[in-house]
């Protein structure tokens, strides 16, 4: 039987262990302020207290104040050298591989967080998830390419496959499911919910869709709810309408006063009005037959 005693890999002093490959630092086991590292360049400095990486120049630079990271993949965490970063878990090939300063912020997937420099409290999972994102805090991305081209919006939360994919500077948004305000550049204050909701919203604020396919070709000025399976799908210019059952206003087209403050509730309630502003249509089918204007029907 082999003693352990006497035979071993390690050190017999109280100085950490370190790996090399050709001269070059591939690895630690420090036992003073509890890192660990392997992997080839991975991260060599023992200042770091409690930070661990594992894969090919993952942490490589971490030093004095980067604290309690996990890196594991390779370049995650690569650029951290002693800003700041803390309390991070990188996870996957260049995932955070920019990050100088910035705390607890969970990055799960090939290229996840890749940009990010500053920025707390963000959660991207899925490959691509918050790729552009730099200096912003308190987004949370779950599945591919989701807030993929977020940079400084705050406040996001998208779940789903290209979910908020194209929101560069919006804050307070809402959308779970795939391709959820998919196309949303700037708008803020939306929430969407549902497959292809919102999909073709571009700059428009305070909506909520709710539903498959609900105001999926709608480009309008905002302030619109829409509640059902293919509500507004076809919204375009309007404003300030309410639509409320299964294919509700799904005509409704126009500019800025020539589609608003339309309100439209049950199955099909309000579908033919097209370029129609201020009418009320409650219940089933009602104000399906031609187009009016500041008028109330009820079926």
């Amino acid at each position: 039987n082999t003693d352990d005693a006497v035979n071993y890999v390690g050190t017999s002093d109280d100085h950490r262990l370190i790996f090399k490959v050709n001269g070059q630092a591939s690895g630690q086991i420090d036992n003073t302020n509890g890192n660990t590292a392997f992997g080839f360049l991975s991260h060599r400095s023992n200042k770091p207290i409690g930070s661990s990486s594992f894969g090919y120049s993952a942490g490589q630079n971490f030093d004095l104040g980067d604290d309690y990271n996990t890196a594991i993949g390779g370049n995650s965490m690569a650029s951290a050298a002693g800003y700041g970063a803390t309390n991070n878990t990188a996870i996957g090939f260049s995932s955070m591989g920019l990050m100088l300063n910035g705390t607890y912020n969970t990055a799960l997937g090939s290229s996840s967080l890749p940009g990010m420099t500053f920025g707390n409290e963000n959660i991207a999972i899925g490959h691509d998830a918050m790729r552009y994102a730099d200096n912003t805090s308190y987004n949370t991305a779950v599945g591919g390419a989701s807030l993929s081209e977020l940079t400084t919006g705050l406040n996001n939360t998208a779940l789903g496959y290209c979910s908020l994919r194209s929101n560069t500077i919006g804050n307070h948004n809402t959308a779970v499911g795939n391709i959820t305000f998919a196309n949303l550049t700037t708008g803020s204050n939306n929430t969407g919910l549902g497959y292809n909701a919102g999909n073709a919203v571009d700059t428009a604020s305070d909506i909520t869709a709710i539903g498959y396919n609900t105001l999926k070709l709608s480009t309008d000025y905002g302030s619109d709810t829409a509640v059902g399976s293919s509500v507004m799908t076809v919204a375009t210019g309007g404003s300030l309408n309410v639509a409320v059952g299964y294919a509700s206003l799904n005509s409704l087209t126009g500019g800025l006063f020539l589609a608003n403050s339309n309100t439209a509730i049950g199955y099909s309630a309000g579908s033919s009005q097209n370029a129609a502003y201020q009418n009320t249509k409650i219940g089933y089918a009602a104000g399906t037959s031609g187009v009016s204007s500041q008028s109330t029907s009820m079926g």
